[in-house]
């Protein structure tokens, strides 16, 4: 499972991040690797996060 937090921008589901936040340590997480293991789709997750930055 990998585990992330929203940028700190994103107001939306406030109660929801928080009580993951407290749960989990972070405010989200994907329940399926999608045929891949953990370092692969966490290092796809943060290209695409980098992409993101640079389009801003």
């Amino acid at each position: 499972m990998v585990f992330y937090d929203y940028k700190m921008s994103n107001k939306k589901h406030r109660v929801g991040k928080s009580f993951s936040k407290a749960l989990s340590g972070s405010e989200a997480a994907l329940p399926d690797l999608f045929g891949m293991n953990v370092d692969e789709l966490a290092e796809l997750m943060n290209k695409w996060k980098d992409k993101n930055r640079l389009q801003q």
